[in-house]
């Protein structure tokens, strides 16, 4: 009976499993889509980039320039509006919120997820489709970016998305799928500018490479690429119209991205290899490299037969390559490495599971079941050790970080010994590292509680009896409070700034002024006397290093403050006011130290 029963399963218990095999890839496309969308509107903005992209949108959601973004007054046009206007679109349909401001980063991270899953599922099927979306959604550098309200996410996904229609047309011929090519690249030219020929780059260079030119006419470059830059030249247009400086600015920008520059972060040449390293990880533990886990001579057949897998690698290794000789440097410029990398990832996950190599004894675990193990103890070590830093309320998030590493070593013993559960292996490190995510998120919001501008623009209005009251800062910025006051923060540079800011109190204006104690510290060991004309009734832990007390005028301030004593002067400058901080053309006279204690500068751009 045992035996008879036994076989009379099997007919049911096949079909089921068939089923769940089928489904499974869509579950995980789903998971990984909707990963980066959990707790995204808990917790505060974060300074100073989601701080300065939220208050622009918000002037323009208020009833601003559509054509021209607005910051602190002045003409804000470093980068190109699509961005702005999605997330003033969010911020008038979704209410003045956090999620709204995030909320287009957020689809398009999701969206990047999907048109990886749809071209990898098109490459090698639905297993590779998962595998491939499974790991975008694992890079530290994609999941943490994306969840940010900045304009990378959003050029990320215009930037694959040419690369995955490009790839189509070359292929196919279709005409459909260059038309979609060229309209992404348009909204990448809307999105961040020049950036959006570099995918078209990538595709010339790998036809190319590839001996494949005939297959470039497929692209239709000579009508695709004019008709692709008409929305930018037509906003160029308009705004030139108002703002005739536009075209210096932007040409300045352009060489401090490539030069170095004072507004260009610059960084040394090395800069973006922890960051590929780390931030791209696990697929950076699995890159097939010629020589070590591929044949230089496989490595040369596929790129002169110009296979597909030379595309993606060419869309990595190519912009990391110039990004790293150009002098300015941030960590979210290679975000758009991060798709690309993953269909690699993906189809060469699906050559593990098959038991496929380049190279003999494959029988023993890949170097990134290894790799994989390190990481994840060091990172979790970490986070439980910053979580006992922030305190011990922390700690009770942490449990749910020990999944991960048992899952890896789930799948290092399982390698060798029970290949046929190889991928029931990478799944259990997927859903725990999913689960290690939701807790980060968890923690981050618990974390940042305690510094929540938001809190603190509630606390000026309760003490100061207006709704939006006006907000100084002294010796920091923050954009964020701007967003929050739905009125810009303004920031004082120079002692006799104050005066002007009493008077202003004293006409009966409701202000308030945030003040960096380490700053306070050394404007008062110079002499400065104005802030004796506050009050402070309270502090604002700003960060975990940072505290700012929160200071009110006092009645009969202007005469309580006296004369500005000590304080030394320097040479009366030339130049005319910061069109930055309109606050900093308070006083006539010759500019003071700076709060901070270093020399008056001369005002930028």
């Amino acid at each position: 009976m045992p035996h008879a029963a036994a076989t009379s399963m099997e007919p049911r218990s096949a079909p089921r499993a068939g089923a769940l095999a089928r489904r499974l890839p869509l579950l995980v496309l789903v998971v990984s889509m909707a990963i980066p969308w959990f707790s995204a509107g808990d917790h505060p903005l974060y300074r100073p980039d989601e701080g300065r992209y939220g208050t622009v949108s918000m002037h323009m959601a208020a009833g601003g320039s559509w054509l021209v973004p607005r910051f602190r007054g002045e003409a804000h046009l470093s980068k190109p509006p699509l961005t702005y206007w999605c997330q003033a679109a969010a911020l008038r349909i979704f209410g003045h919120t956090e999620l709204a401001v995030r909320f287009p980063s957020l689809l398009a991270c999701s969206l990047t997820i999907l048109v990886l899953y749809l071209t990898a599922h098109r490459i090698g099927g639905g297993s590779a489709a998962a595998l491939a979306a499974g790991t975008l959604a694992m890079m530290p550098l994609y999941v943490l970016v994306g969840r940010l309200g900045i304009t990378d996410t959003m050029l990320t996904l215009f930037w694959f998305a040419a690369l995955a229609c490009g790839y189509s047309a070359a292929t196919t011929g279709r005409r459909g799928w260059a038309t979609l090519m060229w309209s992404v690249t348009a909204l990448a030219w809307l999105t961040k500018g020049p950036l959006a020929l570099m995918p078209i780059g990538i595709l010339l260079l790998w036809l190319r490479l590839g001996r494949r030119r005939g297959d470039i006419r497929h692209l239709r470059l000579a009508l695709g690429l004019p008709l692709s830059l008409l929305p930018l030249l037509a906003w160029v247009w308009l705004v030139v119209r108002q703002h005739p400086q536009a075209l210096g600015i932007w040409g300045v920008e352009i060489v401090h991205r490539i030069t170095g520059g004072e507004v260009a972060h610059p960084e040394p040449f090395w800069y973006y290899l922890p960051v590929f390293l780390a931030g791209l990880f696990p697929a950076t533990a699995m890159l097939a490299l010629p020589g070590w886990n591929l044949t230089w001579r496989a490595a040369q057949r596929k790129l002169r037969l110009g296979a597909g897998s030379c595309l993606w690698s060419l869309a990595v290794i190519g912009p990391l390559a110039l990004f790293s000789f150009m002098t300015g440097k941030l960590a979210t410029y290679i975000l758009p490495l991060c798709p690309p990398l993953a269909l690699l990832n993906g189809l060469m996950l699906q050559r593990w599971l098959r038991g496929i190599a380049d190279r003999r004894g494959y029988g023993r675990p890949p170097e990134v079941v290894v790799t994989l193990g390190v990481f994840v103890l060091l990172t979790i070590a970490a986070l439980i050790g910053g979580a006992a830093l922030l305190g011990g309320h922390m700690l009770r998030w942490t449990p749910p970080l020990l999944l991960l590493p048992a899952a890896c070593g789930w799948l290092w013993w399982t390698w060798k010994r029970r290949p046929a559960r190889r991928g029931a292996a990478l799944l259990a490190v997927w859903s725990a590292w999913m689960i290690l995510w939701a807790t980060i998120f968890i923690m981050e919001e618990t974390g940042l509680s305690h510094h929540d501008a938001q809190r603190l623009v509630q606390r000026l209005r309760d003490q100061t009896g207006d709704p939006r009251p006006s907000i100084y800062t002294f010796g920091f910025s923050d954009p964020t409070l701007s967003f929050y006051n739905r009125r810009e923060v303004r920031r004082v540079h120079h002692g006799v700034e104050l005066a002007a800011i009493i008077a202003e109190h004293e006409r009966g204006v409701p202000l308030a002024l945030l003040v960096d104690d380490r700053s306070l510290g050394r404007y008062r060991r110079r002499g400065g006397r104005f802030i004796d004309a506050f009050d402070r009734v309270g502090t604002w832990q700003r960060s975990i290093t940072d505290s700012t007390g929160i200071y009110l005028p006092r009645r009969g301030a202007m005469q309580a403050a006296g004369p500005p004593g000590g304080a030394r002067r320097t040479q009366e400058r030339s130049a005319g006011p910061s069109p930055v901080e309109p606050s900093a053309a308070a006083s006539s006279e010759p500019r003071p130290e700076r709060f901070d204690g270093s020399p008056a500068e001369a005002p930028g751009p």
